[in-house]
């Protein structure tokens, strides 16, 4: 295995040195029993793919197709996917290279699959259920594993059709953003969905479009009294600002763009880059359940930093921010917030999806979103368990906090820790395994009667704080099994009463635990309309309860009340 490891990384170094030559299409390694046996221990998020490689796509019993995909060298898990449907008349190594995607993904760092016309042929009927299994495919998590908000579609020429019906109708959940390449016979009802998608449709002529485009502004609420343009495109309709739905994280960023133009349906290496940027400023919330759009954001959009560390031989990261006024003076101390994410995902995605920085700059505390570990598969996760086989993530996250306490002023006493599904199942096992150090706890979509390692005692009370959605995979009601587990675990752990404080706020309602002293030390929620994931506005009241306390120096838990500013 560290032989394929070297071969592999070997290839990428060729690669991205020789953009004039053709690219090798190669075989697939043996998939590896164990990811850590490949994995590059510098770099554990680094696919251990690089170049072009032929895969089977499974369409049915009895048809097997193949498709094209390529990884950059630079291609990290969870980063961006672009389908690409070529039409009859082109290869998938011709769109790859000469339609500029190649360069297009080694300078972004993305994966592509390019799908492979059958005997020259690109037809509607024969490919729909190949396109679909192509959708699947793409999710292999054997050897990578790309993430569903940052999946985007691209169609040329006649296969501009196919691309419109699949990922304008009922397929639409599954990408970010669509981009056609070619003159489109679809009609309005051919692709009716309410869910709003950015797209952009390149054609020849637009005398037949008329209805289709007004059905996509309409779908997009765009705005018809004010049509933008640019070098690239002739029509820019832009969404109204108005009405958005932040709760689930929806935001107004789905643009229509029509570019007429006599080569619209052929391979143009500055349209794909144009169509590219357009793509990847949208994000698609797949939360099961709740397909909304939201913005993508870099770290460096947000002034955070990368940091590293080397734990038992493996480099560890996590993105760290640190509010402006702790960067402009050092003068006190601020609490240190460790915001774990779900399965298959990074620390730089979960800060994406919660609204945690914006919050770490206002009330002034420090957050880390650190990324799990590698070494069971090929996407990152936790070792709640802490397996003796897989990293050590106890030990990671414990070395994390020591060294951000090394380097910045924290206040120690105040140290909160927060996860999302497996996150806030990780987040439940470390206040036993590191018993005492956190102030308090709160996770969301994670209540769940395996949460906890058997065998765990503690000597330290933590508040705890879940929050579950009404549409979650997990207890949806109070009256669950899940729900009755965490509730009678942790009121018996932080000896509350048994029978519940009931209050609303909004949409979320509350059923707080209290000790004799009268403070709420559990607090299980459920959240409506909420599927399982990380929304904008659970942000701020897991920091309002978890900002109440602090540990004193005998280990015990002091109450304040409310928000705790450190501005």
């Amino acid at each position: 295995m560290k032989v394929l490891l070297a071969s592999l990384l070997s290839s990428a170094i060729l690669l991205g040195s020789a953009s004039a030559v053709t690219t090798p299409v190669q075989t697939l390694p043996e998939a590896p029993t164990r990811f850590a046996d490949v994995v590059d221990t510098t770099n554990p998020q680094k696919t251990i793919l690089s170049g072009a490689y032929r895969i089977p796509v499974k369409v049915s019993d009895t048809e097997d197709r193949t498709a094209l995909v390529y990884f950059s060298p630079d291609y990290q898990q969870t980063q961006g996917f672009i389908m690409i449907v070529p039409s009859s008349k082109m290869t998938a190594e011709q769109c790859l290279e000469k339609g500029g995607w190649k360069d297009i993904a080694d300078e972004n760092g993305l994966f592509l699959m390019i799908l492979e016309p059958q005997d020259g042929k690109m037809e509607f009927g024969d490919n729909l259920e190949y396109i679909k299994a192509a959708t699947k495919a793409a999710n292999d998590r054997t050897y990578w594993f790309e993430v569903k908000c940052r999946r985007y579609l691209v169609g040329y020429g006649d296969s501009a059709d196919l691309v419109a019906r699949y990922g304008l109708k009922d397929n639409a959940s599954n990408f970010a953003g669509v981009v056609t390449f070619g003159d489109l016979t679809v009609s309005p009802e051919d692709i009716q969905k309410d869910m709003d998608m950015p797209v952009w449709m390149f054609m020849t002529k637009k005398d037949n479009e008329t209805a289709l485009i007004e059905q996509m502004i309409e779908r997009n609420d765009c705005k018809t009294d004010e049509v933008l343009s640019s070098t690239e495109a002739t029509e820019i309709y832009m969404p109204n600002q108005q009405g958005a739905d932040l709760r689930l994280n929806s935001q107004p960023l789905s643009q229509v763009r029509v570019t007429v133009a006599r080569d619209a349906a052929k391979l143009n290496p500055e349209y794909s880059v144009a169509a590219y940027n357009f793509m990847r400023k949208g994000t698609r919330e797949v939360g099961y359940g709740t397909p909304s759009m939201r913005y993508t954001h870099d770290a460096e959009d947000w002034g955070a930093t990368v940091e590293t560390v080397e734990i038992d031989g493996v480099t560890r990261k996590w993105l760290q921010y640190v509010p402006t006024k702790l960067r402009e003076t050092s003068d006190g101390k601020v609490p240190l917030m460790v915001a774990l994410h779900g399965n298959a995902l990074n620390g730089e995605y979960f800060a994406e999806r919660t609204d945690f920085i914006r919050m770490a700059e206002e009330y002034g505390f420090v957050i880390v979103f650190p990324t799990g570990s590698m070494s069971n598969g090929s996407s990152p996760t936790w070792n709640k368990d802490r397996n003796p086989n897989e990293w050590d993530d106890v030990k990671f996250i414990d070395t994390m906090i020591n060294t951000v306490c090394e380097n910045l002023p924290i206040d120690t006493s105040r140290l909160y820790l927060y996860g999302h599904s497996m996150g806030g199942m990780t987040t439940q096992a470390l206040i036993s395994y590191m018993d005492g150090r956190f102030a308090a706890a709160a996770g969301t979509g994670c209540a769940k009667e395996d949460c906890i390692p058997e065998g765990l005692e503690h000597k330290y009370q933590t508040p705890i704080f879940v929050i579950m959605g009404e549409n979650d995979l997990f207890g949806t009601s109070y009256e669950s099994a899940d729900a009755k587990y965490f509730i009678d675990y942790f009121s018996k752990y932080n000896d509350t009463t048994t029978e519940p404080t009931c209050y609303r706020m909004g949409r979320f309602q509350n059923y707080t635990f209290t000790n004799a002293d009268g403070v709420p030390m559990v607090r299980w929620t459920l959240a409506e309309e909420m599927p399982h994931t990380a929304t904008l506005d659970e942000g701020m009241q897991i920091f309002e309860f978890l900002s109440q306390f602090s540990r004193g120096e005998d280990g015990s838990v002091i109450y304040q009340g409310g928000i705790h500013n450190a501005k």
